[in-house]
């Protein structure tokens, strides 16, 4: 005889409630009979609404399935970065600037046979800057763009490869800031020098880099655009760091489908035994879901012919005995 939790699972699944049979061999014989007359169906996802009636505030909350959606005027994290400062006076030959792991070694002319990393300074510090920059990226096009190898050869030296820790972003005629290719804290430990007079640092390392905090949802001008900004962090689609945190990750157990104005359809992956299963609560003054749970799921059956033995049972799409 099988386990009364494995009878439980079967009569449930069949539209019984085992509850009412507390003998377990009686129950096993209604299982089986139940089994043998049941009728394969697809079953049906599970679904909910949520329906704004007015702009989200900072803090509000949508928590779908214990995944907390958090309302923000502003998405948390940012890339490290730091500028490099120049007194308007060009650097002088064979002045280095270095930045993480690779240093920059400033000429008035690229040397012959070429040496990588060169940097041609020009007929001014703006122009230095110019060319320090175009050799940072690799050309004129940023991470993760393609490098387009623009300036090789003439204004940074051949050989000279894009930067694998940072992009050279802002220039000015006497600025440059460099700013971490990965978000978070992690830039913030790059070291940046100089040993040119003309030159200088805000500090000796990136700075400003802050991790981003998974499941933030930028709001809108709207609500509409918000629930656009949550629909795009529930599937984890395009915007993140934009329209939602970069952090977030797909919701495992629901998708966010049907977007209309002012209403957003939340939809189970996989068929649920039980709607109850993935809970649906804000606190959100202007936007309300349908009920605290998914509704209107059924679970898949699969009818195994069989005799009328023990083994002979429905299941439910995805049950190991199915």
């Amino acid at each position: 005889m099988a386990s009364r939790n494995e009878l439980n699972m079967r009569a449930r699944v069949l539209g019984l409630d085992p509850s009412t049979i507390p003998n377990d061999s009686k129950l096993e014989q209604k299982i089986l009979y139940l089994s043998k007359n049941a009728t394969t169906f697809a079953g049906t996802l599970g679904v909910q609404t949520l329906t704004t009636s007015g702009v989200f505030t900072a803090a509000e909350t949508i928590t779908i399935g214990g995944v907390v959606y958090t309302m923000s005027a502003a998405l948390s994290g940012a890339f490290a970065a730091q500028t490099l400062t120049s007194n308007a006076t060009a650097p002088s030959n064979g002045s280095v600037v270095a930045i993480g792991n690779k240093a920059y070694t400033f000429r008035t002319s690229l040397s012959s046979p070429t040496v990588e990393n060169e940097v041609l300074i020009g007929v001014s510090a703006a122009v230095a800057l110019d060319n320090l920059k175009l050799a940072i990226n690799q050309g004129g096009t940023n991470f993760p763009t393609a490098a387009d190898n623009s300036g090789a050869g003439s204004t940074w030296s051949t050989g000279t490869i894009r930067h694998s820790l940072v992009n050279a972003t802002t220039n000015t005629d006497t600025t440059q800031i460099v700013a971490s290719n990965v978000f978070g804290t992690v830039g913030n430990n790059y070291l940046v020098s100089e040993n040119d007079a003309t030159l200088s640092w805000g500090a000796a390392t990136l700075a400003g880099g802050v991790n981003s905090i998974a499941n933030e949802v930028l709001i809108g001008a709207a609500a509409t655009n918000s629930l656009d900004n949550l629909k795009s962090a529930i599937n984890a689609t395009a915007g993140a760091g934009t329209d939602y945190s970069r952090a977030t990750a797909a919701h495992p157990r629901v998708t966010a489908d049907a977007k209309a104005a002012s209403t957003l359809v939340i939809t189970a992956r996989d068929v649920s035994v039980t709607n109850a299963s993935i809970a649906t609560t804000e606190t959100a003054a202007n936007a309300s879901f349908g009920a605290a749970t998914l509704a209107s799921g059924v679970a898949a059956v699969v009818a195994v012919a069989g005799a009328g033995t023990r083994d002979t049972f429905a299941g439910v799409a995805g049950d190991a005995n199915v």
